[in-house]
Parts: structure tokens; C-alpha cells; sequence
């Protein structure tokens, strides 16, 4: 089955045991071992992350890249009370995809993998984009003033952004930001993104979001206090 949607050609395929959606330029032998065998995809892999709640690795092919993450269950009990529930993965896919309908960078969400029992769902896997560049973290401790009020600045926008969508990310630290090669910032690990339809409800977690992003900077001033002065240019304007 093919998405209705006209900015992407996905391709969905079920069985009992199992459900894929992917977009159609996918390569097929990366899609065949998506289908048949995620878990030895993600172990021939390059590991970029081994968590007790997911693995993350680098997948590549010829000329290509991208990022595949499996979202791990802790337990039979743990399996049991998710398995009716929307899968993390699914939940990533939807939020990676509502990003990018609004301008927002984030990698684009390009497979979904559900390991099923019927209409049970089990694990999960989530392929997106690799995006080559640098983690903000690091980029904004060993930069020149005038590249951390840049990157102060483009982000403060993208604050903005998430705040008229009334989105907030649930994990602003700063390692969750890439500075892509062009400079552009793109949102990384959606796995806590949250949508709100209540101003209020939206305005207590954003901050709680805004305080969390600050302390990445508690040691460095400089730079905590270029971010804090472009997110209120940002609201002047």
C-alpha cells in the first residue's frame, strides 16, 4: 500500500508475525533484510549505541548511510503491557515526519519495522537519514564568539518553530543536536517528543525543557548566556 501522502512514496507490507512501511527508494536488499532479519542487520552494523532500552548503529550501503535504531523491551512483563500500545518506533516516525512537513530539519524517517502477534506489537525498529556533522555540544564549547551567537541564534529559531507547533522534544540535551555540515541544526532522538493541545499544559513542559537544554552550559557562561539572549531577541522580534 502506498502513503497518500504526496510529499513521500511509502510502501507498506503485513503478515502476521510482522509489519515494514518504507519509502520506496529504499534499496531493496536493505529493505529484504529490514523485512527478514532486522536484529542480524543491526549486528553486522557499525554500534553507535548499545542501551538496555535500544541499540543504535550506522547501516551502510555503497555510497549510503543511515541510522537504524532498535527499540529494546526489558522484559516479558514489559512486552505484555506495550503490546497493545503504539510502538516507539511508530511514535518517532510520525513526530520525524510532522518536523519535516513544517520546515523543521530532522532525518528524515525512511523505515519502520514491528514485530507482531497478530494485532500485538512487540519490537521495533526505526530507520532514518544520516546526517553527517557535529553535536552541538562539542561544536559550541570549542567555538569562537561569533560561531556560538550563530548557533544561538539558529537555535532559538528553532525553538520558535516547535513552539507554534506546540511540540516540545523531552530530551534537549545537546548532544541531541547535529550542526550539519552547511551549519544548519537538525532535532536528533524523538523518542520523548511530546505534542500538546492545551497552551498551558505545553508552556510547563516547555520550560521544563528550556531549563534542562540551559544545563548543558553550566559551566560554560559564555555560551549559556548567548542562548538565553537569542531566545529573547527571538520572542522581541
Amino acid at each position: 500500500m502506498v502513503d497518500n501522502d504526496p510529499n513521500h512514496s511509502d510502501v507498506e507490507q503485513k503478515a502476521f508475525r510482522r509489519f515494514i512501511r518504507h519509502d520506496k527508494l529504499l534499496p531493496e536488499c536493505v529493505v529484504e533484510q529490514l523485512w527478514n532479519e532486522p536484529d542480524e542487520l543491526v549486528d553486522q552494523s557499525e554500534m553507535v549505541k548499545n542501551g538496555d532500552r535500544t541499540t543504535v548503529v550506522r547501516v551502510r550501503h555503497e555510497n549510503r548511510s543511515w541510522i537504524l535504531k532498535r527499540y529494546n523491551l526489558k522484559n516479558s512483563m514489559h512486552s505484555l503491557l506495550h503490546a497493545g500500545m503504539r510502538t516507539r518506533a511508530r511514535r518517532c516516525w510520525g513526530f520525524g515526519r510532522k518536523l519535516q512537513a513544517a520546515g523543521i530539519n530532522t532525518p528524515k524517517p525512511v523505515a519502520i519495522v514491528e514485530q507482531r502477534f497478530g494485532p500485538l506489537r512487540f519490537r521495533s525498529f526505526l530507520m532514518t537519514e544520516f546526517v553527517e556533522g557535529s553535536l552541538l555540544a562539542d561544536l559550541a564549547d570549542h567555538s569562537t564568539q561569533g560561531v556560538v551567537n550563530r548557533l544561538s541564534e539558529e537555535y532559538a529559531e528553532l525553538w520558535n518553530q516547535l513552539e507554534q507547533l506546540r511540540i516540545r522534544h523531552g530530551d534537549t540535551k545537546a548532544t541531541n543536536v547535529i550542526v550539519a555540515k552547511d551549519q544548519s541544526l537538525w532535532l536528533i532522538d524523538l523518542d520523548a517528543m511530546m505534542s500538546f493541545p492545551i497552551d498551558w499544559l505545553f508552556q510547563h513542559y516547555q520550560k521544563r525543557d528550556w531549563d534542562r537544554f540551559m544545563r548543558n552550559w553550566k559551566d560554560a557562561p559564555v555560551v549559556a548566556e548567548a542562548f538565553e539572549q537569542a531566545l529573547e531577541h527571538r520572542k522581541a522580534a
